[in-house]
């Protein structure tokens, strides 16, 4: 009887579709979608605002069997999770009333003060701030450099008041974004 339980496992195996680092799937009956990183690793998305800074509907989501779940182990450490899109929000902690600008890498930096924020952000900055719950706050891995002045930072997006064109600032340079920018 131990043999028969898993010829319907081995049977599944067959059906399972192939994936690649990127795709995003879900499994029957259940709502969380999640995104394969480049260890083919699963991260979850915590919820659907934090899945629409990156997308606009969930046309690219592939439902697998969840038998096939197990091919697509959880990461064995930080980030566990998808965070908001560098550039679309700033984030804080529940518990705390300091805000971060959210960077690439899975990084958080300090705003240093509300004048650096409204400079940075305008004047309705702290409609941009979303409270994340403490069991989510871990999947922010790293911490950049507290943002002490009024200067673009890793990960935010900006354009020129002559154009449209959006720009994503690193290290200092601004490079063009292909696409739209969606305003999540």
């Amino acid at each position: 009887m131990g043999v028969a339980a898993l010829v319907p496992v081995v049977a599944n195996a067959a059906e399972c579709p192939t994936l690649s680092a990127g795709d995003l799937f879900k499994v029957p009956n259940n709502s969380a979608v999640y995104l394969l990183n480049a260890d083919m690793n699963r991260l979850y998305f915590p919820h659907s605002t934090v899945y629409k800074t990156w997308y606009e509907d969930f046309s690219g989501v592939v439902e697998i069997p969840n038998t096939c779940v197990d091919a697509y182990p959880a990461p064995a450490s930080a980030p566990f999770g998808v965070n908001y899109r560098p550039g679309s929000k700033l984030v804080k902690v529940q518990i705390s009333p300091s805000v971060y600008a959210v960077e690439p890498g899975n990084k958080k930096a300090k705003l240093g003060s509300e004048a650096v924020a409204k400079a940075l952000y305008g004047d309705n900055w702290a409609g941009k701030v979303v409270d994340v719950a403490d069991v989510f706050w871990p999947n922010y891995a790293g911490t950049g450099d507290e943002i002490t002045e009024s200067v673009p930072h890793n990960g935010m997006l900006v354009k020129t008041a002559a154009s449209a064109t959006v720009y994503k600032v690193m290290d200092g340079m601004r490079y063009m974004l292909d696409g739209s920018v969606r305003n999540a």
